[in-house]
């Protein structure tokens, strides 16, 4: 089951791992009524995931395409 995990890179496996626990983390703060840094993992969250993480994509992409 984590095999595809295994196979990346350190960085992505603790980028994986980081948002695993932030965002459980977030939506958990916000329950228990500490609302600001609630919100705050979870606009990091999403900030991340709508600029970095397509910026990722784009320059590995880009590395295969120049790598063949």
């Amino acid at each position: 089951m984590w095999r595809w995990l295994n196979s990346l890179p350190l960085g992505m496996k603790l980028y994986f791992w980081f948002w695993t626990v932030l965002v459980p983390t977030g939506v958990g703060l916000l329950v228990a009524g500490a609302v600001v840094p609630g919100l705050v993992l979870l606009i990091w969250f999403v900030f991340d995931q709508a600029i970095v993480t397509p910026l990722l994509v784009a320059r590995s992409q880009k590395q295969n395409r120049a790598s063949r």
